[in-house]
């Protein structure tokens, strides 16, 4: 498996539930074409300076590639840090 870093921002859709979590459904980069997410693989979260910051590990249609999605809850922005690929 390979990893490559990204950190690249990127535009997603997103469920912010009443209780406080966040699903991600899709995610753009760049002029590209969405990525719908087909399974949360894991999530996790740091919280730092009054504010988190929570990371998904996801798998989206068509393709065996896990993303690795962070959103940035202090500026509301979301990224795209690494993408594994197989082979």
């Amino acid at each position: 498996m390979q990893v490559v870093e990204i950190g690249e921002r990127i535009k997603v859709r997103a469920d912010f539930t009443p209780a406080g979590r966040i699903i991600p459904l899709m995610f753009r980069r760049g002029r590209h074409d969405p990525l719908r997410i087909r399974r949360i693989n894991a999530t996790w979260e740091e919280r730092g300076h009054g504010s988190r910051t929570v990371y998904f590990s996801v798998s989206v249609e068509n393709s065996d590639d896990v993303f690795h999605l962070r959103y940035r809850e202090e500026d509301r922005t979301w990224w795209l840090d690494s993408l594994a690929m197989d082979g």
